[in-house]
């Protein structure tokens, strides 16, 4: 636990050292926000529906924005092999990498706030709303993470690892769209409803947390993350 805690703290620190970190909080916010009010005073009514319906969208491209970095760029470095062959563990790096991310994705989340917060106080909205719909934001963004982060161990090339991880999370949230499934029937339309992390966000998004959906996000940041550990031990087979 202690090795973990020191690399959440170097990655973090890394972090920060960088401007990314400044470039993706500001784009997510102003974006958003602007997409958000551009259609505030038309409708006018006090809702955050649409507000949280872009979160997907936006983090379609803020994950690999910020995932592509995690293992692409230390192997490009060669710094992967020292930080592997001394007493760190590959799991003990995954996991240290996973959460200094999720940290930074917590911040950006954190800076979204004003807006809600900024509706609530002029209209009547469901502060249970809000709250299921931020765990859904994040669960979201961690299954993304996980996804990401696998992706960029298998590549030296940060831009190969975005573009590659961009049309995976585009192909999970586009199988669950209705007119999609609409064109297909039986166990192949609920296969892909299942599959789909659109689905799940929109689900959790009514307000309603299912043990479902939360199992579905949990499912899937394991499953990345056991072949992340996978991807960086194969390197001993070579």
């Amino acid at each position: 636990m202690a090795r973990i805690i020191a690399l959440i703290k170097k990655e973090i620190l890394s972090i920060l050292n960088s401007p990314i970190i400044y470039i993706v909080t500001i784009g997510f916010v102003v974006v958003n926000s602007w997409l958000y009010f551009e259609n505030f005073f038309v409708a006018e009514q006090a809702t955050l529906r649409t507000y949280f319906a872009f979160f997907p969208w936006i983090l379609l491209f803020l994950i690999p924005a910020i995932s592509m970095r995690v293992w692409a760029e230390e192997k490009k470095s060669g710094t992967i092999e020292f930080l592997l062959t001394t007493a760190t563990k590959d799991w003990e790096a995954v996991i240290a990498k996973y959460l200094s991310t999720l940290i930074l994705i917590l911040f950006i989340l954190i800076c979204t706030l004003p807006v809600p917060l900024s509706v609530a106080a002029i209209g009547n909205v469901d502060g249970g709303q809000i709250v299921t719909n931020y765990i859904a934001a994040f669960l979201l963004a961690a299954s993304m993470v996980a996804i990401g982060q696998w992706l960029s161990s298998l590549s030296k090339n940060q831009i190969v690892s975005f573009i590659i991880t961009l049309l995976v999370l585009f192909a999970l949230m586009m199988i669950g769209l209705p007119y999609l499934l609409a064109s297909t029937k039986g166990i192949l339309t609920e296969g892909m409803r299942f599959l789909s992390t659109q689905t799940h966000f929109l689900n959790m998004s009514k307000g309603v947390i299912d043990i479902r959906d939360v199992t579905y996000f949990i499912s899937i940041i394991v499953l990345f993350l056991f072949l992340n550990v996978f991807s960086l031990q194969s390197r001993h087979w070579k």
